[in-house]
């Protein structure tokens, strides 16, 4: 969907910055107050913006030209003295036959415009407006016949009405209502739209603040530099978040300001993360996820999965059919981005380098039950994509290593075994595989987030070098001076590939992501940190970030 942004006023009221700058223009901590505009709205996934300029248009248009930003932007004179309405009715043949966004240049507020579109939608009229309630100014007191105060109380927003705070959704048909240049959006046509029952009122209850006056100015800038505002923070649900791979995007999502909720069946047996939710929640049970997931979100990241793949049903239900239920549930909630954690497992026997265009015809190709989960999960999530343009990617990872992964996992293994100097089997270990470390992998996910264009995306996400097992387990045990491997103890399985690595070039192209840290300094890292915690009882408890 457009989104119109009026920007073409005098604003004669805060003529202290509107002598020089046109209102959107003045800045709050530094930045625009149209750029937290447009960013509030890029968070919920419309980057598609129109700006009615007017009044010093040319310092909109040099800042944009100055400045690029991931959203389109395309400047429209509308002139100078021309109304709210007027603006909207020069910007007719841009809108086209859609409908649309519109908001004022000088609000901003932490409303959910998921929930704003679906009450449009839902109630199916030409126009819906964001009633707010206006911010108090004055105390309230009340006097009896002698003028003594009998209350003294500070005015709140409760005591006022409601107003009009922009952020509308409009029906193409309503511009039909503007007459001329001179009309104001507010009067004639909002006020037939009323009479003819063709207006609804979205109350939004929260954060709203228009910049009328330098007061105004102050409160935004206060609302803006608390940690905990809503207006710029975008909502992640991190799905396996107690885990290895999840805990991590937990902790990196909150230093990135994101509000994160995680979900898993489990306690988490990492150190719990200062700021993240956690949920309990069994995402194989279709109930349980619309009883306790049922809240606002923007961006989801399955890590979902029973572990231990040895158990066949479990591993079924909590691949597949907890991918099939979220996507389900959250399909009807117009998210901005699903992430979907694929394996490279799923390409069984085909050969390397993987490129994603390869297809396994029949999934009963593939040997176990964990890769059978994980493609029928990729192809669920296609059909669903290509059905209802769902926003969803699917990252397939090789083989992920870092501080705090179990040590059933080749290289914590390796470690914990030669850090006691123990002898351990080993297979001939001429397999050749692909190692990212975790930092890498988390750059990646956030990358996708942010990305444009790879809805429907299949993205091999692996690092430049591929290894012999046996070469990373000597470089362990030459690293510590310690430990006994003994090559050709385990048999290689008899379907077992020898050379099983990707190729990355779509990730380098689509979201602009490539591997930056090498194996040796990402091993070092993940050897420091066994090596420090090998006296504790159980390594994995301790906070590895």
């Amino acid at each position: 969907m457009k989104v119109i942004i009026l920007a073409g006023g005098l604003g004669t009221r805060i003529s202290e910055y509107t002598k020089s700058i046109p209102k959107p223009m003045i800045p709050i901590n530094g930045k625009p107050i149209i750029y937290y505009i447009m960013k509030h709205f890029y968070n919920y996934g419309f980057d598609n913006f129109y700006v009615a300029i007017g009044y010093k248009g040319k310092v909109l248009k040099n800042f944009f030209k100055k400045n690029k930003f991931p959203w389109s932007v395309k400047l429209i004179e509308t002139g100078q003295n021309t109304m709210t309405g007027g603006r909207l009715r020069k910007l007719k043949k841009h809108i086209g036959n859609e409908r649309f966004f519109m908001t004022y240049g000088d609000g901003l507020s932490d409303i959910n415009l998921k929930n704003l579109l679906n009450f449009h939608l839902k109630n199916n009229k030409l126009a819906t407006l964001t009633a707010v309630r206006p911010p108090a100014r004055f105390g309230k007191i009340k006097l009896n016949g002698k003028n003594k105060v009998t209350l003294f109380r500070e005015k709140s927003s409760l005591d006022e009405g409601w107003i009009n705070g922009g952020f509308f959704i409009i029906e193409p048909e309503v511009l039909s209502l503007i007459k001329s240049d001179k009309t104001f959006f507010e009067r004639q046509p909002l006020e037939i739209l009323s009479q003819r029952r063709q207006l609804m009122a979205f109350k939004h209850k929260k954060n709203w603040q228009c910049m009328d006056t330098l007061r105004d100015k102050e409160i935004l800038e206060k609302l803006l530099k608390k940690k905990n505002n809503k207006i710029l923070k975008k909502k992640l649900l991190v799905i396996g978040g107690t885990g290895f791979l999840g805990s991590y995007i937990c902790e990196e999502a909150i230093k990135k300001n994101y509000d994160v909720k995680s979900v898993s069946t489990q306690k988490t047996k990492f150190k719990k993360i200062k700021k993240v939710k956690y949920i309990k929640c069994d995402i194989s049970k279709s109930d349980q996820i619309k009883k306790r997931l049922n809240f606002d979100v923007d961006y989801i990241v399955n890590f979902g999965g029973y572990v231990d793949h040895s158990h066949k049903k479990k591993t079924y239900d909590s691949h597949f059919k907890g991918c099939k239920n979220l996507i389900d549930f959250f399909r009807k909630k117009r998210i901005i981005k699903f992430i979907q954690i694929g394996s490279s497992l799923e390409y069984g026997k085909m050969k390397s380098p993987h490129k994603e265009k390869y297809l396994i015809k029949k999934i009963s190709n593939l040997n176990s039950v964990y890769a059978k989960s994980k493609l029928m999960s990729t192809n669920y999530c296609i059909k669903t994509f290509k059905k209802f343009s769902f926003p969803v990617t699917v990252l397939r990872p090789y083989l992920v290593y870092g501080p705090g992964q179990k040590t059933n996992r080749l290289i914590p293994f390796t470690i914990s075994k030669s850090l006691k100097n123990k002898n351990f089997p080993c297979s001939t270990g001429m397999q050749v595989r692909n190692f990212l470390y975790i930092a890498d992998f988390i750059k990646a996910i956030f990358k996708t987030l942010v990305s444009k264009n790879v809805n429907g995306e299949i993205i091999n996400i692996g690092s430049n070098k591929n290894l012999k097992i046996k070469n990373v387990i000597l470089m362990i045990k030459n690293y510590l001076n310690s430990g006994k491997p003994i090559f050709g103890k385990i048999k290689l399985r008899k379907d077992e590939s020898i050379n099983y690595y990707p190729d990355i070039k779509k990730a380098k192209n689509l979201i602009n992501w490539k591997p930056i840290i090498k194996f040796e300094k990402g091993l070092i890292k993940t050897i420091k940190y066994y090596k420090d915690n090998s006296d504790k009882k159980n390594i994995k408890k301790n906070k590895f970030f």
